[in-house]
């Protein structure tokens, strides 16, 4: 290789680039005026959104009778400085259509039970293990059907964990073609036989009313947690299996029950990231 002669071919080639008009005014002289206006756009664009959003307010009417339960709560949010309550919208719903109203808050009670939602709380260490080899089962179960991997590797690709887009799509291409039950099963086992306490929800029917009320009894465990500084992490793979649902009901000896949800319970460490997420309107469906 002859660098001398390498230098020169380059030499020849930039001059002739050069004598290009077309070369020269799209690939320099365009470049060096029309980023600097681009950018400068863009930050005009997001200091006037700013500057719309500073000061902005929020509308909210409360709805219905406050418990006494509440009240404090209630108090909290009107302490809040980019919050106003508003209380004498006669039609709260006709007012958000017309842009008067910006939310609606309803308190629901906090004491008394949900819709026969009754909670089990398991610490003993046996229940733990035998439940943790029942959730080994489950992810190898679920883990071992492509099917369920191919729509895993969908909500993985879509970032809904959280992830960066080429960490998602590596995740993807690895839960869609790679069998991983046993090692998520170990992992996962562990995790629940080892839990400083595991918390179990269950109704007297298997109906879609009683799988709402135990939806709203695990929200206001898991707010009540989290004012505490309790970690909350659901564990769904069992209840997915009907038979293990069925060994997991002997297994915490609730009877004739329906199991609805299964949960860690436990401190963790601060983070400073959270999962992010989905919009409402990518889950609420409005008739």
């Amino acid at each position: 290789m002859n660098w001398r002669e390498i230098g020169i071919l380059y030499r020849h080639e930039l001059r002739s680039a050069l004598r290009e008009r077309t070369i020269v005014v799209n690939g320099i002289l365009i470049p060096i005026f029309l980023y600097p206006v681009m950018l400068w756009g863009m930050f005009t664009a997001v200091t006037f959104v700013q500057g719309l959003n500073e000061g902005f307010t929020s509308r909210v009417v409360v709805e219905g009778q406050l418990p006494a339960l509440n009240t404090e709560l209630r108090d909290s949010l009107a302490t809040l400085p980019d919050l106003r309550i508003e209380d004498d919208v006669a039609e709260p719903r006709a007012a958000i259509a017309e842009g008067r109203l910006d939310a609606i808050v309803t308190f629901s009670p906090a004491q008394g039970d949900v819709g026969g939602v009754e909670p089990h709380r398991i610490a003993d260490a046996d229940t733990k293990r035998e439940i943790g080899e029942l959730q080994y089962a489950a992810d190898e179960r679920q883990m071992a059907d492509p099917e369920y991997r191919r729509e895993l590797g969908h909500w993985i690709g879509s970032g809904a964990l959280g992830d960066s887009w080429l960490k998602a799509r590596i995740g993807q291409l690895a839960v869609t073609h790679l069998n991983l039950g046993e090692r998520e099963g170990e992992k996962n086992s562990t995790l629940v036989s080892e839990a400083p306490v595991l918390e179990l929800l269950s109704t007297p029917e298997d109906d879609r009313v009683a799988r709402v009320e135990a939806g709203r009894a695990f929200e206001r465990m898991a707010l009540a947690a989290a004012a505490e500084g309790v970690a909350v992490h659901p564990i769904s793979q069992i209840l997915e299996v009907p038979d293990l649902k069925a060994d997991l009901a002997g297994s915490v000896r609730i009877g004739d029950a329906a199991i609805q949800h299964l949960f860690r319970l436990g401190y963790v460490r601060h983070e400073e990231d959270h999962t992010p997420r989905w919009p409402v309107e990518e889950v609420l469906e409005s008739r």
